[in-house]
């Protein structure tokens, strides 16, 4: 069963299935962006913790333009919500 709630602009999924491991994980959906692919530009996580602090992120870049005091994994994925690919070397 996958659950959803709203969470700072954002459209969080708890996912029970579809894991190939059979764990749970969380989806962060971003409602107002679609990727060049036609689907919503989202994010995955393993927990709801990560996945918040992530949304957080994300709405301190929207907001601010910068969001300094989140470590680079957060910030990449946070910009990659916002539509911006970041790749590492």
């Amino acid at each position: 069963m996958c659950k959803n709630k709203l969470y700072k602009g954002l459209i969080i999924y708890e996912n029970d299935k579809g894991s190939r491991f059979g764990t749970r994980y969380y989806t962060a959906v971003n409602p107002k962006k679609i990727g060049k692919n036609g689907k919503a530009l989202h994010v995955h996580a393993s927990s709801l913790r990560l996945i918040k602090k992530i949304a957080d992120c994300y709405d301190m870049l929207r907001k601010y333009g910068r969001a300094g005091c989140y470590k680079r994994a957060i910030r990449n994925r946070a910009m990659k919500l916002e539509g911006y690919y970041i790749l590492s070397k």
